[in-house]
């Protein structure tokens, strides 16, 4: 789990930088055509190129950090009752090495399910003329490969939409009919009305969907391949279902009867459906990352929960006993622990981790744990704890596997999150103005006495690169709004480097090194789209 991560916020207003100097564009049509691209001039910040101007929020990225994608001229709708961050505008791309921008549709939303990339990065998945009442829009399939194909209409009033791990086919659900095909242009079968959700296999050959609560909240199975055959039932009154990596297995809770305040939970191998009775009043499920564990707690609601079990889904045995009164629970990425709060209370509870397949009960870590993650090496868990006595303070505490005790490492931190060697710590504290300015300290994990070292002070948010060279920092301008610099910190060589002034978050690194950053800046002279790659 990833904690440092900013979260986005939405700005409408610019703001002045004399001196500033705006490359002049030509629009025609759905291009942008820049006459001049500009690196920024010396001085603090100001290292990126400029891909293309103007006022732009939501800024996103392909996997592969090819393609960028923001919303122009975006506005609040004006009814009543919808989440402040909504906003409506034009959807544009550009390519993050420079190229022209390419308008993709009008009435985009921002909020979730509105647009999205497939995960090869290849296509984009947009409803256009977006209605807020009725939660649905045109679909429309922009192949990001080719800058010369316009965006290939498939749906009219589109609510749900996904594409399949293989970024092959595509579902999508118009007017309550599920449909599905390949990507762009189909054809689209018709796969069964009155459909909420859908999902894809692993890979990527069938689709499971859940039809709406009205229409008895059936789980479905359906082949693509198997094109015109009826779906194939597994329960009706589901509530959530999940799959295995590998797909070959499917977990789903089910009400034993319409209207029932419970769920039941059930095991079914994915080729038989053939399903198996694993508990009664569960509230949540979850498989393993290897998938063959599946653990879950019971309760009488997610207010009031019951023990933690876990089960190898594949064998006889019953599931094993982990812990009482359990609100949640993370395996670690090896599969062979999993750590949990249990006796939990008033948003704390104790941190204990069981190793699966001992006889051992599990280890009691600490009291009062409000969050907790594990370390990608499965040999530490990062726990945050609130201290009553002698003040008032949520600390930061490091558990490694084999310790007796855990160990306090520092007072009032708000954020944290491992390296991916798991070599260090880093985590936010010191923090004035609500969160806003703190100082980042790292922690070397191999020798818990050293006190932490302060990398920055005064910054707002951080996040490592997927290679753990390279820290992301964004700093909250005081004085003028929701702006930010952004900054990246070269943990080997502790060079730091400031590459723009009043940007709007998020900010994004575009590749595993963290050599190439992403943002959005605000300043009405400079404001627009801008790639670094001159980082430390």
């Amino acid at each position: 789990m990833r904690l440092g991560i900013a979260v986005a916020v939405l700005v409408l207003a610019g703001c002045k930088n004399k001196g500033a100097e705006d490359p002049k564009i030509e629009i025609s049509g759905s291009r942008v055509s820049l006459n001049k691209v500009m690196r920024g001039e010396a001085g603090v910040g100001s290292l990126g190129v400029k891909l293309v101007g103007g006022i732009g929020i939501d800024l996103r990225a392909t996997s592969d950090g090819q393609h960028l994608t923001w919303l122009q001229d975006a506005e609040k709708p004006r009814i009543e009752g919808l989440p402040p961050p909504m906003r409506v505008g034009v959807l544009w791309t550009v390519a993050s090495k420079g190229s022209d921008a390419r308008k993709l549709g009008n009435g985009v939303t921002n909020m979730p399910g509105g647009y999205l990339f497939s995960p090869d990065g290849r296509w984009v998945l947009l409803l256009a003329g977006y209605s807020a009442a009725e939660q649905s829009g045109e679909l429309r399939v922009a192949d990001l490969a080719d800058a010369s194909a316009a965006p290939e209409r498939v749906g009219g009033r589109v609510t749900y939409m996904l594409a399949s791990p293989d970024s092959k086919q595509l579902a999508f659900v118009d007017d309550g009919v599920l449909r599905a095909g390949p990507l762009p242009k189909g054809p689209f079968h018709e796969v069964a009305g009155q459909v909420a959700t859908a999902e894809f296999s692993p890979d990527s050959s069938t689709v499971y969907f859940r039809r709406r609560v009205a229409n008895a909240g059936g789980l479905y199975q359906v082949k693509l391949a198997d094109a015109g055959k009826p779906p194939r039932k597994l329960a009706d009154q589901v509530g959530d279902f999940r799959l295995t990596p590998d797909g070959k297995t499917i977990a789903y809770a089910a009400r034993p009867s319409a209207g029932s305040p419970s769920y039941e939970l059930f095991i079914a191998d994915t080729t038989t459906l053939k399903a198996k009775n694993l508990a009664r009043n569960v509230i949540n499920f979850r498989f393993s990352p290897d998938g063959k564990l599946i653990a879950h707690n019971e309760g009488l609601s997610p207010e009031d929960p019951g023990d933690l079990y876990v089960a190898d889904h594949a064998s006889a045995t019953e599931p094993k006993p982990l812990g009482a009164k359990v609100k949640d629970f993370q395996f670690s990425p090896d599969s062979k622990s999993v750590a949990f709060r249990e006796n939990y209370n008033d948003n704390e509870g104790d941190l204990a981790v069981a190793v699966i397949g001992s006889d051992a009960a599990a280890k009691k870590i600490s009291r009062r744990v409000r969050s907790y993650s594990w370390s990608d090496d499965n040999l530490k868990i990062a726990f945050t704890i609130r201290v009553v006595k002698p003040i008032t303070s949520v600390d930061l505490v490091v558990w490694r596997v084999g310790d007796e005790e855990a160990t306090k490492i520092k007072q009032w931190v708000y954020d944290y999150d491992f390296t991916p060697q798991s070599d260090r710590l880093l985590f936010r504290t010191d923090c004035s103005r609500e969160g806003k300015s703190c100082d980042l300290l790292s922690l070397d994990l191999a020798d818990l006495k050293v006190p932490p070292k302060k990398l920055v002070e005064a910054m707002s948010a951080f996040k490592v690169s997927e290679s753990g060279q390279r820290v992301l920092i964004t700093y909250s301008r005081a004085q003028t709004g929701d702006f930010y610099d952004v900054a990246v910190l070269n943990l080997k060589s502790n060079e730091r480097k400031t590459l723009e002034q009043f940007i709007r978050l998020p900010a994004m690194f575009l590749d595993k090194e963290g050599g190439k950053v992403g943002y959005v800046v605000a300043e009405q002279n400079k404001s627009g789209v801008y790639v670094a790659d001159q980082v430390p």
